[in-house]
């Protein structure tokens, strides 16, 4: 970038050792790592560029090959000494590419050394079960050991328009070539060597193959025809909840039967399985009438996952879909909801949303954002200084829009905690004297700056407490304060102390968990008995004060004082049993009570 601008004149300088000036400066090139059995034939390519004394510039260019020891001599004009820009490599059927740049001059009292890799070389062709070419198939190279597959790209490329590919592969390396049946993009571009280009996605009809083979120097190993048998496609359709079609949604197939995954690109895969045998994964995008195909092995399964949906923000994590090969899947969806950011009724192009349990959002140009809600949102709009109130939205809010007023009358409130151990999570919820309440999650690093929020004037009471994140958040006991906003900004310092939390932990003779109760006295005797979260695989549960949840491990869902605490508890045909436990700051206390 700061590199002289060259004029409107430049010198072009051929080749030829005329094109220098008599006894004028040379740079020699050695190229280093060559094999014996495989020699460098192609040119080394050289272009300089210089800035003249009357402000013009000049380059110079020329091609050499080598010689058999790997030497290429280069005669240069006169100016080459001023150059401030150059560039020197070359491409050579039996090795790496080569490539140096430089700002700054070639030293040209000594040799530049240039490392050279060899290669081995396979060929060979990609056709499907009638030997008819296919025309942009990828060719991946995998590296083995043992037998078995090492995810990691070691050479890949696409077949001609004749089906037929040239790839370049680490030497002597036992491989696993993997042809996957990629579609052409249609583009009149092609890659180094002739392959043509695909688009990423899977062809429906054709399953990969793979075959184990392995490089050597000197020579292309013809490996011959790799040859793609027939899919039975999975199809399918993904509409609205309505029955309208949604178009450009994505759809990705992940395939049974595998023993390991090798990554094809960043999107599509491949299961390899233990014959040695290959099975195709990655996704493919709805047409405009909603459908889809995506590739399978004939009396095979596989699972179905939606991850985009074109124009729309999908809030949730979808779960997956088992289909068969063959199979006609249906995916419904709820319609989604216009969230739209607005100041004064207008809409604000491009505005923020904040959510909690859910990563932002953005509005577009036109001021709104068109979210799928596989699950509750909590969301307000954020525009400069102003903020809308926090509002919950539930899935049953499909298919209507939500405006979120966003306004400039808010009152920053700044929170600090006093204390050798930072704070970089909280929980608040305020509650003014007129009733309403919210609550908002923060969230901050280390770099300086309190935790904000913003409210409107008036007489509030305000928790602060634990948050979701790191865990000194996490286990940060509530602080309370009553506050009087008005209109001038104020910072609140609180202090900040931990508590701990408990696990509990209760199973019969056999080892299975029950119900019962679980009642926590403190030291002094006062009641501090909790609610229990068990984690499920589909969701968490959270019962009652003192509720002990049947089914897994139970835990404590407040934040305690440390201390000594007793715990009373009660289970049905096991009786009653007292235990006691101590909690310690940012810790988690497991008890494990074995009943008979």
């Amino acid at each position: 970038a700061n590199a002289p601008q060259l004029g409107n004149e430049r010198e072009a300088v051929g080749a030829s050792a005329a094109a220098a000036e008599a006894n004028g400066p040379q740079l020699r090139v050695r190229l280093r790592g060559m094999h014996a059995k495989a020699p460098w034939t192609a040119p080394l390519h050289l272009d300089i560029d210089a800035l003249l004394a009357n402000r013009d510039g000049a380059t110079h260019t020329a091609a050499i090959a080598p010689d058999a020891d790997g030497l290429a001599v280069f005669p240069l004009p006169a100016w080459a000494p001023r150059m401030f820009r150059g560039r020197i490599g070359g491409t050579d059927a039996n090795y790496r590419a080569v490539l140096q740049r430089t700002n700054a001059p070639f030293d040209f009292t000594q040799e530049l050394v240039l490392d050279v890799q060899v290669v081995a070389l396979v060929a060979g062709r990609v056709v499907d079960a009638q030997r008819t070419p296919l025309s942009g198939a990828r060719v991946v190279a995998f590296a083995m050991r043992d037998g078995a597959p090492i995810d990691g790209i070691v050479g890949q490329t696409n077949t001609r328009t004749d089906g037929t590919f040239r790839i370049a592969v680490p030497p002597e390396q036992p491989l696993l070539m993997v042809a996957v049946p990629t579609r052409a993009s249609g583009k009149r571009i092609t890659m180094d060597g002739g392959g043509v280009m695909d688009d990423g996605r899977l062809r429906s009809d054709l399953l990969p193959a793979s075959l184990a083979t392995r490089g050597v120097i000197g020579a292309p190993l013809d490996v011959g025809d790799i040859v793609l048998g027939a899919a039975t496609p999975i199809t399918g359709v993904v509409r609205w909840s309505d029955g309208a079609p949604v178009a450009n949604a994505k759809v990705i197939v992940a395939p049974y039967g595998a023993q390991s995954g090798l990554q094809i690109d960043e999107h599509n895969f491949v299961g390899a399985r233990a014959d040695g045998s290959v099975i195709p994964g990655g996704p493919t995008t709805t047409a405009k009438d909603g459908s889809f195909a995506l590739p399978a092995v004939a009396g095979g399964g596989a699972e179905l996952w939606l991850l985009e949906i074109g124009g729309c923000e999908v809030v949730g994590e979808p779960s997956g879909r088992k289909a068969n090969a063959g199979e006609h899947v249906i995916i419904e969806l709820p319609r989604p909801v216009r969230l739209r950011v607005t100041e004064r009724g207008t809409p604000v192009p491009l505005a923020r949303l904040e959510t909690e349990g859910w990563m932002p959002l953005k509005a577009n140009p036109e001021g709104h954002v068109d979210a799928v809600l596989l699950k509750a949102l909590r969301v307000r709009g954020v525009h400069e200084a102003a903020r809308s109130a926090w509002r919950d939205v539930p899935t049953t809010a499909a298919g209507t829009t939500i405006d979120l007023e966003v306004a400039r009358e808010l009152t920053p409130i700044a929170i600090e905690f006093d204390g050798d151990i930072p704070v970089r999570n909280t929980s608040i919820h305020w509650r003014r004297s007129d009733g309403v309440e919210g609550r908002e999650h923060l969230l901050r690093d280390d770099r300086p700056g309190a935790f904000e929020i913003f409210l409107e004037p008036g007489r509030y009471h305000l928790t602060v407490g634990p948050g979701g994140g790191e865990r000194n958040g996490m286990f940060l006991l509530p602080v309370e304060r009553d506050i009087d906003v008005g209109a001038a900004r104020i910072e609140l310092r609180l202090p900040a102390a931990f508590g701990g939390m408990f696990t509990l932990s209760a199973t019969n003779s056999s080892g299975l968990h029950v119900a019962g109760r679980c009642a926590v006295l403190g030291a002094d005797g006062r009641d501090c008995t909790v609610s229990f979260l068990m984690r499920g695989t589909n969701d968490n549960l959270i019962g009652l004060p003192g509720d002990v949840i049947q089914g897994g491990v139970n835990e404590c869902t407040n934040v305690l004082p440390p201390g000594e605490y007793e715990l009373l508890l009660d289970f049905p045909e096991h009786g009653a049993q007292r235990t006691r436990i101590t909690i310690k700051p940012r810790e988690v206390t497991e008890v494990r009570i074995r009943l008979p």
